[in-house]
Order: C-alpha cells, then structure tokens, then sequence
C-alpha cells in the first residue's frame, strides 16, 4: 500500500520535473564550454580583489540582495573556468521557476497536466532565460523570477482563504519584495500566472481579485524602494544615476511599442539588428496577436470580451512596469521574462483553443475515435516543446557559447606569448558591431563579443594572464593597454590582438592564426576551486 502511495506521488510529480530539467538538458551542454561574458570577467576579478565593491555597485541599483548573492558565489570561483557552475545554477533555477509556474496553473486554475508542464517548459527556453543561463552573474535574475511566482502562490492561497489567509499574505509579500530586492524586473514573473487566472476568469476572479494581486505587486515594489532608500542612509551607499523615472510617458510608450513589446511577441524568433530575421520576425508576431486575439475573445458576449482583454492589458503593462518607469531605454531580453511570458500564456490558450475548433471540425473526419484527438493534441505540443528547443539550443550554442569560447581562448594565446618580467603595450582592434559575422546581433547578448568595449577586453586579458602566469604574483604590472577600431600610425607595439572582421589574433613577431591553439569544444580541464 504504502508502495502503491510513492508510486502515485512520483507519477504527479513526474511531469512538473520536466520543465526543471528543459533549461538543463538543452542549454547545458553549450554553457558548459569555458567562456565568460562581459561583466563575469570584470566581477571575478573584483569580489576576489575588491570585496564589497559589487555590493555596493549592485546596492546603488537597488539590488542589495543581487550584489549580496554576486559577492558570496564568486567568492568560491577563482578562474574562468569556474563560470560553469553558476551558469548551470542559473539553469536550475529557470527550470525550478518554469516549474513553479507550471504547477501553480495545475493546483490553482485547474489546468490540464500536458497544458501546465508545456507553458512551463517554454517559460524556460525564451529568449530571456537563454541569455540568464548564459550568463554566470545573471544566475540571480533567474532566483529573482523563482521568487516572484512563489509569492503568487502564496498570495492565490491567502485570497482564496486556504490556511492562514494573513500570514500568507504578509510572506507573499515579504518574499516578494526579496525577488524585487535581487532584480525588479524579473521578480515580476509572480504576474505570469496571474495573466492565466484572469483569462481563464472563474465567477470569485473578478476585478476585486486583479485588483488584489496588483496591489500586492504595488505594495512590495513600493516597500522594496523605501527600504532601498532607508539602507543608503543607514550603510553610506550612493544611488546610481540609472535609479531615476522617466518623466516622458508619450515617448516612453512610444518606444515600448516600438521595441519592447514587439521583441515579446515574437517569442521565440529573435530580433536582429540589422533585420536578418525578417519576415520570419515579423510573421511570429502576426502569430502570436492572433493566438492572443483568439484566447481573449468570449462567447459571452461584447461586455465580457471587453472585460476580459481590459485585464490583460493592464496586467500586461504591469509585467513591465519597471522598465517602463526607469530612465532608462535599454530593450535588453533579461528584462523581457515577465512581458513574454504574459503574452506566451495568453497565446497558448488561443493556440488550444484553435486546436479544439480543429478537433471538433476537420478533425473528427481525420480521426474518429476521441482518443485519437487527444494524441493528436499531445503529438502537436511535443512538436512545438521540440522546435522551441532547438531554437533554444542554436540561439546559445552559435550565438553566445561558440564565440565566447573561442574569443576567451584567443585571449589566453596572446596572454601565453606575453612576458610579464618584460612586459609591453598591447593594442587591441576592437570590432564594430557591424563587424560581427554571427547570424543574429542584438545588443550585449546575442551575437556579440565581450571584447567590442574597451573595459571588458582589457578585464579579459588581466584574467588571461593571471591563468597562464599563474606563479607570477602580478602579471599585469608591466602591461601597457590601447584600444582603438584602428592602430593609430608610428604607434610601437608589442602585440596586438584583433577581433575585427576575421577575428585573428596577430603579433608583430608571428604570422596571424586562423584559430585559437586551444580547443574550445570541450568544457576547461583546469582545476577549480583552490
């Protein structure tokens, strides 16, 4: 009997591990190579050389707990290779997040099992949780979302009077404002099953309990940034210029309709800067509206339809209502998790219910039996899990894990041939955007190198020669650095290392390489941890 019990306990928790293990098993076997991204290189170095720095940068945000999570992980990282693990952590707790949501839309809205673990699952392999798993200081941006949906759960289970309704209430709270304290954007991931409920609307979820959530979310950002302004008195800390509002509400809009909201709808299809993914980016939001169109359209009528599509609206305004507040216009994915995943949940829904039309119509004269429709149903989502994780899979492979890794090895090969007791100026051509031969740009995450600014070369080349000079105390002491997109002329060099266009690394006493000496398909051998 007790048997029996453990068998059925692991058949219902079977499926919500899937969407734990999606990000994993399609994303890990790239992130795992070793490469570091931008800000890994520069933070590595400073929580080992300047603690409390990264605290304080990340404080001045508003992110105490992010700068706190940052400051403790690296503490046990001391090389590059060492970024694996809070990459793969970052994962983890994706899929823990898109488990969450999946299990949630189960237990609190009655979804099906195939319907909850498929949302939750391509929760996890968007654009956004590409980059988070990509990106080993980013891991907390992932633990961020976690926390926004377990305070959701909490919330639903306070509103609907189930235990304690105010202890549930003021942990929800308090849980949620950890989220906003660890990254504002994505702890608003407590809204994507909020989205769900409210289109599956029941007669108790009403505008009293929208309005109920959405004071909730109001209340934790509201205390988040009284605390964040009670602790920069109290510990010293400067506010960042970054923490302002935008004032210009027609022009903020303006460009959130003309950037944000359009890189959301296309879920899965990214944005290029130079509309290499054109039409199939553009189809993908004609899609996904229709879907959206579809699952917020009634059957009862004009008023309830309207009704209906009010209350995603607001909510979907509500899912990025941080960036949209801040100064600043910067149409990153990292920060798209919530906006997308309110569209994604509203553009499932409609894609379900196209293939109900389909099975009641066409689709009784192909199959017969109920069951049979019921497969067929099954087969379709497996399709559309199957093409998101491939897409998934390319857009870090090819676009962020392959060229980081190769440009990481070149770095290191140049760091080789340098002598630190001799030293010397070392230029590097840094590449123009335009430059970049990958398939898809977009911003600072896909399709780009870490070493197109001058900060995080440099941060590069400092970390490449404590590696290979391990037993020199300081390596970089004699090193002169330049940068520029050209090497001024009469300029005397001792090395130089370009990115731009073939992306050689040359010297002046060696012919150029085609390719770094090292072997960059396979995850660092080197040890770890010291």
């Amino acid at each position: 009997m007790i048997q029996s019990d453990v068998q059925a306990q692991q058949r219902r928790l079977g499926p919500w591990w899937l969407a734990v293990l999606a990000p994993l098993a399609v994303l890990g076997p790239s992130v795992a190579l070793t490469f570091g991204l931008r800000d890994d290189y520069s933070i590595l170095r400073e929580v080992h050389e300047q603690p409390g720095q990264v605290l304080a940068f990340c404080a001045a945000q508003g992110r105490l707990v992010y700068g706190f999570l940052l400051e403790q992980s690296f503490a046990y990282i001391d090389s590059v290779d060492g970024l694996v693990y809070a990459r793969l952590l970052g994962a983890l707790l994706t899929g823990l997040a898109g488990a969450s949501v999946a299990r949630t839309l189960a237990r609190c809205f009655h979804w099906n099992t195939l319907d909850a673990v498929g949302v939750g699952a391509l929760l996890t392999l968007l654009p956004a949780p590409q980059v988070i798993s990509s990106w080993a200081i980013t891991w907390p941006h992932a633990f961020a979302g976690l926390l926004g949906v377990t305070a959701f759960a909490l919330a639903e289970r306070s509103l609907t009077r189930e235990g304690r309704p105010w202890a549930f209430m003021l942990l929800a709270i308090a849980v949620l404002i950890a989220g906003t304290l660890t990254y504002q954007s994505n702890a608003l991931l407590y809204l994507v099953p909020l989205a769900a409920g409210w289109i599956r609307a029941e007669p108790r979820r009403g505008w009293r309990w929208l309005s109920a959530h959405l004071g909730l979310v109001a209340t934790a950002l509201a205390s988040s940034y009284v605390i964040t302004v009670v602790l920069f008195r109290a510990l010293g800390f400067t506010i960042s210029d970054r923490v302002a509002i935008d004032w210009d509400v027609p022009g903020k809009l303006a460009w959130f309709m003309a950037n944000p909201l359009p890189e959301a709808a296309a879920l899965f299809v990214l944005r290029d800067s130079m509309s290499r993914t054109e039409p199939w980016y553009a189809v993908a939001q004609y899609v996904t509206a229709a879907a959206v169109l579809t699952a917020l359209v009634t059957t009862a009528g004009v008023r309830d339809t309207l009704r209906r599509a009010t209350g995603w609206i607001v909510i979907l305004g509500a899912a990025y209502a941080v960036s949209f507040v801040a100064i600043e216009r910067w149409a990153a994915y990292r920060t798209l998790w919530p906006l997308t995943g309110v569209i994604l949940v509203a553009a499932w829904l409609g894609g379900r219910r196209w293939i109900v039309w389909w099975a009641t119509g066409f689709g009784r004269r192909v199959f017969e039996h109920p069951s049979d429709r019921i497969w067929a149903g099954r087969l379709l989502t497996a399709v559309v899990l199957a093409a998101a994780a491939s897409s998934a899979s390319r857009n870090v492979r090819e676009l962020i894990a392959k060229p980081q890794a190769q440009e990481w090895a070149r770095m290191r090969d140049i760091a080789a041939d340098f002598d630190p007791a001799r030293g010397g100026r070392v230029f590097i051509v840094l590449p123009r955007p335009a430059d970049t031969t990958a398939p898809v740009r977009h911003l600072d995450e896909f399709g780009s190198l870490s070493a197109d600014c001058d900060w995080a070369a440099l941060e590069m080349f400092k970390l490449a020669l404590r590696t290979e000079h391990a037993a020199t105390p300081n390596p970089a002491a004699r090193l002169a650095w330049q940068s520029g997109y050209a090497i001024p002329a009469g300029t005397q060099v001792a090395r130089v290392i370009a990115f731009r266009d073939d992306r050689r690394v040359s010297s002046e006493v060696s012919p150029p390489m085609e390719a770094p000496r090292r072997n960059t398909s396979q995850p660092g051998a080197r040890p770890v941890f010291r």
